[in-house]
């Protein structure tokens, strides 16, 4: 009950403890599973190399096309997280620490001596069998960023009518007039003009949410955080992580 009384409302960060509640897990069960298979870490070493290149490989796509990182502090505070918790240390690995705290100093170091310090080390030292302790610790993770103001603030709710209610919709267009859809197809072959269609609010890209899974580079990928679309550009940060299929 401790943990609940962390936040006063937890409603709005449900995905992000779910998202640190992967990470925190990737860190249990790979510590383990290298501990009890003493072939496997120079394999996930390699690993995480790859990923490590990969997401490297996006940021610096996105900088090209001058799309910035929706909150690059963020970002740096669970890369940190995540790196130092799994452990792997290569020459990939240092290099990437030490561009995590050119990024955000604040980031880095809210980690390393910081309020997530302890966590971390609470995390590198989950149970074998402890397979809830990573939901808990992402309470205890978010609520820190939180109070910190680290975390993304949640988007504002809709505003309520005078019940409390929310807004009625709009009414019907005057008789005579057309509603407007966006992305409204049209049954007949007549062109129409680009001005007569008002612009979207964004532009025609996919919006990728957490769990989504694409092909990059031959490999398959899962999205393991979705930030929110760019209003204008539509672009999200959306760090991913390759496929691991472990057979049973």
């Amino acid at each position: 009950m401790e943990r609940w009384g962390l936040l006063d409302d937890w409603a709005p960060y449900i995905g992000a403890v779910l998202t640190w509640g992967n990470v925190i897990e990737d860190i249990r069960i790979e510590r383990w599973g290298c501990k009890e298979y003493p072939g496997s870490p120079p394999k996930m070493r390699d690993l995480q190399d790859l990923i490590l290149k990969m997401e490297a490989e996006g940021r610096e796509a996105s900088a090209h096309r001058g799309v910035a990182a929706t909150n690059d502090t963020l970002s740096v505070v669970m890369g940190t997280f995540r790196d130092l918790g799994l452990g792997y240390m290569s020459v990939t690995q240092a290099a990437t620490l030490a561009g995590y705290r050119e990024r955000s100093p604040e980031g880095y170091a809210l980690d390393t001596e910081g309020a997530l310090a302890p966590l971390l080390e609470r995390a590198i030292h989950l149970g074998k069998k402890d397979d809830l302790g990573h939901f808990w610790l992402a309470m205890e993770v978010v609520a820190a960023l939180v109070t910190t103001g680290t975390a993304t603030p949640p988007p504002p709710a809709p505003p309520k009518g005078p019940s409390g209610d929310s807004p009625p919709p709009p009414p019907p267009p005057a008789e005579g007039e057309e509603e407007f859809l966006p992305n409204q197809g049209d049954d007949d072959d007549e062109e129409v003009e680009p001005t007569e269609a008002p612009p979207s609010k964004l532009p025609n890209v996919a919006i990728y949410r957490v769990g989504d899974r694409a092909l990059y580079a031959g490999i398959e990928v899962e999205i393991t955080f979705a930030g929110l679309p760019h209003p204008q550009t539509g672009e999200q940060e959306i760090p991913f992580a390759p496929v691991v299929k472990r057979e049973v």
